[in-house]
């Protein structure tokens, strides 16, 4: 992930009572890490039990998800994707993907 990416995840873990996801990663590598924090790098959660792709909320602030076109080494970004309360549990294995990155089997704390 780090040699590719120039990321570390650092979290994937439930809040918001359920109803959200809230992924977090460390930046290691500015540049390799700029596709992930393009603006226009569509971002999704794959809930790999149920199959469904959980979207980042769209709010009337925007979208909940860190992006630039200038990363920072060692700073920690986050993108928080909705879900229905009760879909996702702790332990569960979910895949994130942004653009053409992808994350498989995580599990959700």
């Amino acid at each position: 992930m780090e040699q590719q990416w120039g990321i570390q995840i650092t979290a994937i873990r439930l809040t918001a009572s359920g109803y959200m996801l809230d992924f977090r990663y460390r930046v290691t590598d500015p540049q390799k890490a700029l596709p992930i924090l393009r603006p226009e790098a569509r971002a999704y959660i794959l809930h790999e039990k149920s199959g469904i792709k959980l979207p980042v909320p769209d709010t009337q602030f925007g979208r909940l998800r860190q992006k630039t076109l200038k990363p920072e080494a060692n700073r920690q970004y986050c993108v928080v994707f909705s879900t229905p309360q009760g879909l996702v549990s702790r332990g569960d294995k979910v895949s994130v993907v942004i653009g053409d990155f992808k994350a498989e089997h995580l599990n959700v704390e």
